[in-house]
Parts: structure tokens; C-alpha cells; sequence
């Protein structure tokens, strides 16, 4: 009985104040990236909407192709190496494209291979930055800290549009590549006051060909019981949740008669759901079954949205919104922690590109083949299809026994 009432009420996994310092300093160096990103973005609008989707290709694609390759890199050098030397990189792309724009102004060309550059080099930060917090926390509390990191890319996304809105109106895209360039000075320093405090890490042996150590993240996630169906869990959401919110929403509101105001409404609450689940597990720490609350959530995301196609006013719909933001943030809370912790030592950098893969590969074709459905047969048909497949994934998960018996460890 005394063990039980310890165990009762011992308190929740403590984040070391390194992981805080570390938080602080992405956060910092994202909040930058996406300014940066805006003002290439809109400096291309100037000229043409081609120059523009040209410009965010030549930002995608590489990012794409290479993030393999970055995670395999950043298994074998180690994440921190791969971090240091992508920011000083950065540093040096950040300075020449100011120059470049108080020499010679912004011409497409140098527009499109900042771009292709700033994807180069994300496609090597992703995976070593999504290994770290396996560096810096410990196992029980990684649901915390990873819960902490997503509010803090939350905060960045609602800071950065309008902040980069200004900083381009009253100065222009070479003083937001400076302002990108200290970020990085500044997370550069950060990261070399923190080496001392990493938890040790054997890089991997370099046996074999890059590509074929790279494709072996691959491999691993495809043969382990675990990570081959959190990670189907993941590209099912990341396939049907995520058009629902970009296309199917709007479409379902203009099909109501309803105007803009709403579906910002619907969207906010949505977001607002997901954000009280993550200040929850940060404040209280995941689930002891961080599998088994991942299924769960996407069982209520996909009843939500499924709901959310007959809401016939505008509270309704927003109701039914923010319940799938709930499902949506007890399964992205407890899907990431688990994942990452899962993974085994050698294979971090590796595995982190392949789930980076897994999330943003499906959307090139759902995001066209939503908005085609939509047209076809109604947006809240198509909204259904995306809840029940939802609800399926979500049953999946929850029957199989790796997941709902999975923990943190």
C-alpha cells in the first residue's frame, strides 16, 4: 500500500532546464524562418503568381528529396553537428541574399535559389532537430517537452504572418534575411553554450552508401510492430484531416451561405481544441497508454468531422470544429512522444525524416483530390468520407496490440 501511494502521488517527469533553453532558442529561429519565408514569397508576388508557386517549389522539393538523406547524415555525425553546421550555413545564405538585394535588387533568380538553398538545408535541420529532445529529456517526460515544443510552434505560426507583413511593408525582404540571420547567430550560440549538457550519443558506424543507410529509416519503421502503424496512423491523418480544414471547410461554408467570418469561426475553433489538449499534457503530462489516447483521438476527430458535414448553423459546426481539434491534439501529443521514444538510439535523425516524409507526401494528392470530390458530389459528402476514414484508422489502432499497449520508456 505504501508503494501504490507513492506511486499515486509521485510527480509528473520533471524537463530539464536545458530542453527549455533549446526550446526557446527553435522557437526563436523558426519564428525568423517563417518571416523570411513570407518575404520571399511576397517579394515573388510582385512579379507573377508562377514566380511565386516557382519560388515555394524550389523551397519544397528539395527539402523532399533530401530529407532521407538528412536523417541519415545526422544519425551518423550526430544531431547537433548537423544543427550547428545548418545554422552556420544559414547565416552565410541569409547575409549574401541581403547583400545581394542592396546590389542588385530581388530578380527571380535570386529569389528561386534562396529558396532552393533554405530547402536544401531544412531538409538537414528537420530530422536532427526532431532527434534532440531524445538528447535533452528524459524518456517519461518526452510527452511533456514535445507538447511544449508543439504550443511553441503554434505561437510561431500565429506570430510570423503578421509580423513578417510589417517587417516587409516597413523595411523589405533584405532587412528580414538580417533579422533571419541574427535567429540563427543566435541559435548557433545557444547550441555550442549546450553541448556540454547533451545526453551522450554513439553516432552510427558509416557501413554502407549514404542513400542505402538512408533508406534503412525505411526499413526499420516498415518491419517494427510499433512504428509501422503509428506511422499508417499518421499518414492517414495527415491524408484526410488536413484537407478538411484547407479545402473542405470553406467549401462547406459557402455551400451554407455562410460567410468568411464563419469559416474562420469553425477553423479558430479547431485550433483552439488541439491548443487546450497540448497545454493540458504539458501542465499534466500524456497519457500511461500514449498508444491507446493517439486511437482514441482520432476516433473523436473522425466522429467530429463526420458530425461537422451536418452541422446546420454556424455554433453547431464550430462545436463539431472543435472537437476535432481535440481528437486531433490528444493524437499528435501522444503519437510524437511515443514515436520518437520508440525509436531506437542509432536511428533517430532516420526515422524523424521518414515520419517528416509520411506526413507531408500524402497531402500532394489529397489536397488536389478533396477539392475533386468536393466538386463532384458535395463538400459534405467528401467531409463525411474524410470522418469515417478517420474512424476507421482510429479502431485500427486501438485493436492492434503494439499500439494500445505501447508506453513511454
Amino acid at each position: 500500500m505504501t508503494a501504490t501511494a507513492r506511486a499515486a502521488t509521485a510527480p509528473s517527469p520533471v524537463v530539464r532546464n536545458t530542453y527549455w533553453w533549446w526550446l526557446g532558442g527553435i522557437t526563436i529561429s523558426l519564428l525568423g524562418s517563417q518571416v523570411q519565408a513570407f518575404a520571399l514569397g511576397w517579394t515573388a508576388t510582385a512579379t507573377s503568381g508562377a514566380l511565386a508557386g516557382i519560388v515555394l517549389s524550389a523551397a519544397t522539393i528539395p527539402r523532399l528529396l533530401l530529407l532521407l538523406i538528412g536523417g541519415a547524415v545526422a544519425d551518423q555525425s550526430g544531431p547537433w553537428v548537423v544543427m550547428v553546421t545548418s545554422d552556420a550555413a544559414m547565416i552565410a545564405v541569409t547575409v549574401a541574399l541581403a547583400v545581394a538585394v542592396a546590389l542588385v535588387g530581388t530578380p527571380a533568380w535570386l529569389l528561386i535559389i534562396t529558396a532552393a538553398l533554405v530547402g536544401t538545408a531544412g531538409a538537414f535541420y528537420t530530422p536532427a532537430s526532431a532527434a534532440m529532445p531524445r538528447l535533452l529529456v528524459d524518456g517519461p517526460a518526452l510527452g511533456r517537452a514535445m507538447a511544449a515544443r508543439q504550443t511553441s510552434g503554434q505561437l510561431a505560426n500565429s506570430l510570423a504572418p503578421p509580423l513578417a507583413g510589417l517587417t516587409v511593408a516597413t523595411v523589405g525582404l533584405g532587412a528580414a534575411a538580417l533579422v533571419n540571420s541574427a535567429t540563427f547567430v543566435l541559435m548557433l550560440v545557444l547550441l555550442v553554450a549546450l553541448r556540454a549538457r547533451l545526453r551522450p550519443q554513439a553516432p552510427t558506424a558509416s557501413e554502407g552508401r549514404l542513400l542505402g543507410r538512408a533508406v534503412e529509416g525505411l526499413v526499420l519503421c516498415w518491419r517494427d510492430s510499433l512504428l509501422r502503424p503509428l506511422l499508417l496512423l499518421t499518414l492517414t491523418a495527415a491524408a484526410v484531416l488536413l484537407p478538411v480544414t484547407s479545402i473542405l471547410v470553406p467549401l462547406l461554408v459557402r455551400a451554407h451561405g455562410w460567410d468568411a467570418l464563419a469559416a474562420g469561426q469553425i477553423v479558430g475553433a479547431q485550433a483552439l481544441g488541439a491548443g487546450l489538449v497540448v497545454l493540458a499534457i504539458v501542465w499534466r503530462n500524456t497519457s500511461r497508454r500514449p498508444g491507446m489516447a493517439s486511437s482514441a483521438g482520432l476516433c473523436l476527430a473522425g466522429v467530429a468531422t463526420a458530425s461537422l458535414a451536418v452541422s446546420s448553423t454556424v455554433l453547431m459546426a464550430s462545436i463539431a470544429g472543435m472537437t476535432v481539434g481535440v481528437g486531433n491534439g490528444l493524437f499528435g501529443a501522444h503519437l510524437g512522444p511515443l514515436f520518437l521514444a520508440s525509436t531506437p538510439q542509432s536511428h533517430l535523425a532516420r526515422v524523424q525524416a521518414v515520419l517528416a516524409l509520411v506526413q507531408a507526401l500524402p497531402l500532394i494528392v489529397t489536397l488536389n483530390l478533396a477539392g475533386v470530390i468536393a466538386d463532384q458530389t458535395g463538400a459534405a459528402f467528401a467531409i463525411v468520407g474524410c470522418g469515417l476514414l478517420t474512424l476507421i484508422a482510429g479502431l485500427a489502432g486501438v485493436t492492434n496490440r503494439s499500439v494500445r499497449t505501447a508506453s513511454l520508456r
